[in-house]
């Protein structure tokens, strides 16, 4: 199972008026389902970051990481307070659309925090 907390361009997890009720729904989906664990995946939007926030934010792949380990230190905090531990990898990812087009615009699908709930094999 997947699920995605989205973000505008430069916003961080702390920023994000939407991110921490998106994150409050995942955390209730990973107490239902119960997974083995989770993998958490920032995503690195192809526009570079404007020059005016260069600075705080660094580039794509750390405001990648940075929104990634938001979102899985909140989740973790969440699942803690119901007594609930399950192992967290959190990585990142290039952007899906490499066009000059999405170099220009950036692309929403590329604004985003993957969760993916982990179930063992059968």
């Amino acid at each position: 199972m997947q699920y995605q907390v989205r973000f505008d361009p430069g916003e961080t997890c702390d920023t994000s008026p939407t991110a921490l009720n998106e994150i409050m729904k995942i955390a209730a989906e990973v107490e239902k389902h119960d997974p083995t664990g989770l993998l958490i995946v920032g995503s690195a939007d192809v526009m570079p970051v404007r020059l005016d926030r260069r600075e705080a934010l660094g580039n794509n792949a750390t405001l990648a990481m940075s929104r990634a380990e938001c979102v899985s230190g909140r989740i973790a905090k969440i699942l803690r307070l119901n007594n609930r531990n399950p192992p967290i990898e959190v990585t990142t990812r290039a952007a899906y659309d490499q066009s000059p087009q999405a170099r220009y615009k950036g692309r929403d699908s590329d604004r985003v925090v993957e969760v993916h709930l982990l179930k063992p094999l059968i």
